[in-house]
C-alpha cells in the first residue's frame, strides 16, 4: 500500500468545497475491459450530460496504457490528443514494425519497401 512507503511522503489530497459527486471506482478486468470501460463512460458523459470531450481527460500511470486506449478510441472514432507521448502508431518503431508486415501482405507496397531502404541503410 502506498501509505507503508517509506521513501516517499504521503500527500493527502483534500478540498476545501463540499459539493461534487462521489468518485466512482471501477474494477476492470484486463486492459481492453478497461478501455472499453472508458469509452462507454465518455460517450454516456457526452451523449447525455452534454459534456464536450475537450473537457474529459484520462490520467494514467505509464504509456504502455495508452495502446488499448488509443485502439478503441480510433475503433469508435473518439477524437483525443494524447499529451506527454508519443501516439502508439506514430512510434517510430511500430511504424517499422508495421512496414515490414504491409511488404509482407503486399509485396508491391511502395511506401512500405522505402520505409524498410531507409531503416537498413540508417536513414531512419
Amino acid at each position: 500500500m502506498i501509505c507503508k512507503n517509506t521513501t516517499h511522503p504521503i500527500l493527502k489530497l483534500t478540498t476545501d468545497k463540499n459539493v461534487g459527486e462521489e468518485i466512482s471506482f471501477y474494477e476492470a478486468e484486463n486492459e481492453e475491459d478497461e478501455a472499453l470501460y472508458l469509452t462507454d463512460t465518455i460517450l454516456k458523459l457526452v451523449g447525455e450530460n452534454n459534456i464536450k470531450l475537450s473537457d474529459i481527460a484520462i490520467l494514467y500511470r505509464t504509456n504502455a496504457q495508452s495502446r488499448v486506449i488509443e485502439e478503441v478510441f480510433l475503433h469508435r472514432s473518439i477524437p483525443y490528443i494524447l499529451i506527454g507521448g508519443i501516439r502508439f502508431y506514430e512510434r517510430k518503431e511500430i511504424k517499422d514494425i508495421i512496414s515490414y508486415l504491409r511488404l509482407l501482405i503486399n509485396p508491391n507496397d511502395k511506401v512500405s519497401l522505402d520505409r524498410i531502404k531507409k531503416i537498413r541503410s540508417g536513414k531512419i
